[in-house]
C-alpha cells in the first residue's frame, strides 16, 4: 500500500482537509493507498479548525499531529502547502527530496501555495474546500499513475 502524506503549518486545516478528501476519494475508488496528514509547527493540544469539523464530519476524530522523521522516511509522496513546508522536510530528511512537492507544483507545475483558511467564515472556507478537492483528486490520479 501506498502512502501519500499532506503537510501544513498546525495541522489543523489544509493538510487534514487534504487528507480527509483523499481518503474518502481513494476510498471510493478502491485504490490501495493510506493517506496521513502532519504539522511542522503544532501545539500542544491543538484542536481541528472549527470550519473543517463543520465541512467534513469525519475529521471529527482527527488530532493534530506534528511531523516526524519516521512519517517522511515511511510516506511514498509528500505534499505540502507551500515551499517553507518542503523546505522543512527536506531539511530532516534530506533523502525526502525526490518525493516532496508543493500541492500546486505536484498538480499544475506552479510555484503558487495553498493559502491558510483559518479565518474565513464558513462560506469562504467552503470556497477553499472546492479548490482542495480539485487539488486532491488531480493529485491522486497522477500519484496512482506513477
Amino acid at each position: 500500500m501506498k502512502v501519500l502524506l499532506f503537510v501544513c503549518s498546525g495541522n489543523r486545516g489544509r493538510s487534514p482537509a487534504a487528507q480527509y478528501l483523499a481518503q474518502e476519494s481513494a476510498d471510493r475508488q478502491n485504490l490501495p493507498i493510506e493517506v496521513q496528514s502532519c504539522g511542522t509547527n503544532v501545539r500542544d493540544h491543538a484542536t481541528p479548525d472549527i470550519q473543517l469539523l463543520t465541512a467534513l464530519p469525519a475529521a471529527k476524530s482527527h488530532v493534530p499531529t506534528g511531523l516526524d522523521e519516521k512519517i517522511i522516511q515511511r510516506a511514498d509522496l509528500i505534499l505540502t502547502m507551500n515551499r517553507q513546508h518542503m523546505q522543512i522536510v527536506t531539511t530532516m530528511v534530506p533523502s525526502a527530496t525526490n518525493k516532496t512537492y508543493c500541492l500546486y507544483e505536484y498538480v499544475e507545475g506552479t510555484a503558487k501555495a495553498v493559502i491558510d483558511p483559518g479565518d474565513f467564515g464558513q462560506e469562504d472556507y467552503e470556497e477553499f474546500l472546492e479548490e482542495m478537492k480539485r487539488l486532491v483528486q488531480l493529485s491522486l490520479n497522477k500519484f496512482t499513475r506513477a
